[in-house]
């Protein structure tokens, strides 16, 4: 009870604590829900002793669960209030509840007034799912004969039902390619089959009128290109879902968080094709993005964790080290602000690109530093990127001469690969070439034989497997250094911008 109320206070905007604070009686000032929100606000921790000494001349502390419980209470009753206005989906279930009220008291017409009117706005905002509750409401009365026999919305009730059913069937479709998605047990010709006979199936749907069966549609096709390797045709799916969305108004407006992901997921789609021309101008979007306040609040974090992330990528990848490392330290002060809100998925993305980044600048010690924090998250997601760390451990203590515990790191790495990786001809190839390099470090004529010798293997071997590894432009940017005269950042740039 104490964690929740002071996870739920520690969530509050302070446009929303001063309604809740001021929306109660009068007498509300200086009472204990007041108090409980004022010293509560001010703790980095939950901490009862602290607050038991800030209250005890206040309150009762005697009654301290019982306040407790009711400020949670009180909270959300005020909060719902609040958003009612900003938060269609709020909203229209508080019309609803009035309509149910009237129902239950027997004003069978009046209830039949806010039934309709809330029904108007649901069809409107496309809630489907809450426009048949409310006829399911109103053919309950007209059934009992409290408003006659004839049910006058039949015909539209039908249609609606048409449409659900076409909506179910679009989610459930939706559901399976997700499982493909996931599976780690399908063969590849498995995975074609079940995409292809999804895709059929989401063709065969005859009503397609709602807008989440449409929707869905589209989310089928980007997720099959995407698991197809169809990158290019993805990121056209992907900018026809954009432009989907923004024809529905009244959608886009109630759900900032379906646009913000669907923009980051098209900026990735670009670097995905390598259309490096057009990511500046959806970055700025994503920047200047409008989510809104309160009940979407957890959207500003996922868009300013993707930002950073995208903004640092794209200078790496087009060999600007120099301003990524600008990026980077704004991207830093901000993700450690928002430590405690930030997913281990987008920490690990953000420090793999703060490694990069310091590595390609030759800043090797503080390289060393963000690939320890790297080792800190685990992500069953992208088990890549914990094979890419100990490959980035292993080219690290490379650089720094840490020679004495080279040996240890291939170990460690060897243990991660057996388990995750099916082929090892590539890691194998690049193991054994940093074992013998260590012995020719000071002969640099030899390195760079050595490392033509070994990129050429690398790449023939890349190009008949053709398989995706996080850690392969890093390796191939950094053997070609040792290959050429080139700077490892005009080499990373090279394995993107083509």
């Amino acid at each position: 009870m104490s964690q929740s109320l002071f996870a739920l206070i520690k969530s509050l905007t302070p446009t929303e604590k001063g309604y809740i604070k001021k929306s109660g009686p009068k007498a509300s000032k200086g009472s204990h829900l007041e108090l409980m929100i004022d010293e509560i606000s001010k703790m980095a921790e939950y901490d009862e002793e602290k607050l038991i000494k800030k209250l005890g001349k206040k309150i009762s502390v005697k009654n301290l669960s019982k306040y407790k419980i009711d400020a949670i209470q009180t909270i959300q009753r005020r909060l719902t209030l609040f958003h009612e206005e900003k938060h269609i989906e709020i909203k229209l279930h508080s019309l609803f509840n009035q309509a149910i009220i009237l129902h239950k008291k027997g004003l069978f017409d009046l209830a039949v007034i806010q039934y309709e009117k809330t029904l108007k706005l649901a069809l409107e905002y496309e809630e489907n799912a809450l426009a048949l509750s409310i006829y399911f409401q109103l053919f309950s009365l007209y059934y009992s004969g409290k408003l006659g026999v004839n049910f006058p919305y039949l015909k539209d009730f039908k249609k609606l039902i048409s449409k659900a059913e076409g909506e179910n069937k679009m989610q459930i479709l939706n559901a399976g390619l997700a499982e493909i998605m996931f599976s780690d047990h399908l063969s590849e010709k498995e995975k074609l089959n079940q995409i292809q006979s999804i895709q059929s199936k989401a063709e065969a749907i005859n009503d397609k009128s709602a807008f989440i069966t449409q929707w869905g549609e589209h989310c089928i096709n980007t997720h099959a290109n995407y698991l197809l390797k169809n990158h290019a045709k993805a990121n056209e799916s992907k900018k026809v879902q954009i432009e989907f969305l923004k024809a529905f108004p009244k959608i886009h407006e109630k759900e900032p968080l379906r646009h913000l992901k669907h923009l980051i997921n098209y900026v990735n789609g670009k670097f995905n094709i390598s259309a490096y021309d057009e990511i500046p101008d959806l970055l700025s979007q994503l920047k200047d993005l409008n989510i809104g306040s309160g009940l979407t609040d957890h959207c500003e974090f996922l868009k300013w964790s993707c930002y950073y992330i995208h903004a640092v990528n794209f200078e790496l990848q087009t060999g600007n080290f120099t301003k990524a490392e600008n990026i980077l330290n704004t991207g830093l002060n901000w993700y450690q602000a928002n430590d405690k809100d930030v997913p281990d998925y987008f920490k690990m993305l953000f420090y793999d690109a703060a490694f990069i980044t310091k590595f390609g600048n030759g800043n090797f010690k503080e390289a060393l530093f963000y690939l320890n924090k790297l080792n800190n998250y685990k992500s069953e997601f992208r088990r890549e990127l914990q094979i890419s760390v100990k490959f980035y451990a292993l080219i690290l203590h490379f650089e720094l001469e840490n020679f004495d515990i080279i040996g240890s790191k291939i170990r460690s790495l060897y243990r991660e690969l057996i388990t995750h990786q099916p082929q090892l001809n590539k890691e194998s190839l690049t193991i054994k070439w940093i074992k013998k390099a260590v012995s020719k470090v000071g002969n640099k004529s030899e390195l760079k034989f050595m490392a033509e010798h070994l990129l050429k293997n690398l790449l023939q071997l890349h190009e008949n497997t053709n398989d995706s590894l996080m850690y392969f432009p890093f390796l191939i940017a950094w053997l070609t250094s040792y290959a050429s005269s080139n700077e490892f950042s005009e080499n990373y740039k090279s394995m993107y911008v083509k």
